[in-house]
């Protein structure tokens, strides 16, 4: 087919939506008027954009060949994707192309872009009609630089537009700005490198382990058990900085001591109270399931694992606390009412065993 028997579609895609976005003009844009219309609300409302000159290019190249007649025929159509560039971006250009081609049936396209990242689209529009000619639009500076400025005028949106991106990229730098003045007022400037490594630790761990997601989806379910969880983490990590800081000591006055004196001195170290490590354990757990226990009765759910679990709880620490005083003291022998605390031990040790055994059975 010689070529001034063509139909030849003028194409220009925007493949970021920036057109639609900026002029809320619906794509595709199909004709010269509507095109132009376009192009002059886009200059008025984003004259820095690159899609604007391209656009106007597109225009140009339909005014060409409709004077010289170098076509049968042809016709300028604007299309678009979305901010997100992705598969739903190219399905959308795919979709509003075969729009543009039930209106204007052409025999090949003159695809027109402003270089980046529009022209990855090209083997979506060759899956559909022929492209005859490729026209890249760069303006004011070198290629090279107009790709790369395009590029990071981009991302630089993306980021100001998605809220995760937005804290990661500007939020932290942010803050850690605001951490060294704070600390260089203090006179404390020294300490900025372990803060900063700090900070950086704990978000990685929390963004690589989705702690935030988590607690966010806790906090949504029971607010009661997330705080009795907090509550009880603070007392179990207290308990144990205390427990090994006594074993620590223990350790260093007698560094011929045993392994299981050692940790006899780690459970049965004194906290506030008369307290010990086993015992400021157990009411952490305590407080937990109990917190369960209330959350489950207020919803009218049944208890009776949350009663189980409390009796298994108080039973286990009982058990240590008898662990803990053999190990610290070898020679004791604790009494509860004329019963030597071994039985009781043992009973409560069995009994946990057939109520877990119970609770497999009727579950």
């Amino acid at each position: 087919m010689a070529e001034n028997s063509k139909r030849i579609l003028i194409l220009y895609v925007d493949r970021d939506g920036d057109i639609s976005s900026v002029t809320k003009v619906a794509t595709p844009i199909i004709g010269r008027e509507k095109n132009y219309n376009a192009a002059l609300n886009f200059a008025l409302n984003a004259p820095e954009d690159s899609d604007l000159n391209a656009l106007f290019y597109a225009i140009k190249l339909y005014d060409e060949f409709k004077f010289k007649k170098v076509f049968k025929d042809c016709e300028i159509a604007t299309i678009s994707g979305q901010l997100e560039s992705g598969i739903e971006s190219d399905i959308k250009i795919r979709e509003e192309l075969d729009k543009v081609l039930s209106v204007y049936k052409a025999d090949g396209v003159v695809f027109v872009s402003d270089g980046g990242r529009d022209e990855l689209v090209i083997p979506i529009i060759s899956s559909v009609i022929p492209i005859i000619a490729i026209k890249r639009v760069v303006v004011g500076q070198s290629e090279g630089v107009e790709e790369t400025f395009v590029i990071l005028s981009r991302y630089f949106r993306k980021i100001l537009n998605e809220p995760n991106l937005r804290r990661v990229i500007i939020g932290i730098p942010g803050a850690l700005i605001i951490i060294y003045v704070l600390l260089a007022f203090l006179n404390l400037s020294q300490l900025f490198a372990l803060t900063f490594l700090l900070v950086i630790g704990l978000v990685a761990f929390v963004k690589g382990f989705n702690v935030d997601e988590l607690v966010f989806q806790a906090w949504s379910n029971s607010r009661i058990q997330v705080i009795s969880f907090i509550l009880a983490s603070v007392l179990i990590i207290l308990a144990i900085y205390n427990g090994a800081n006594f074993a620590y000591s223990f350790l260093s006055k007698n560094p011929d001591a045993q392994v299981l004196q050692i940790i006899g001195e780690f459970l049965m170290a004194p906290f506030a109270y008369s307290l010990n490590t086993v015992i400021i354990c157990t009411i952490a757990l305590v407080i937990f399931v109990s917190s369960r226990l209330l959350e489950h009765y207020l919803d009218y759910k049944p208890i009776k694992f949350d009663l189980i679990n409390l009796f298994f709880v108080v039973s286990m620490g009982i058990i240590f606390m008898y662990i803990g005083n053999v190990l610290k003291y070898p020679s004791f022998d604790f009494v509860v009412f004329g019963v030597n605390a071994i039985f009781i031990i043992l009973l409560l040790f069995l009994l946990n065993i057939v109520v877990a055994i119970l609770v497999r059975i009727y579950e």
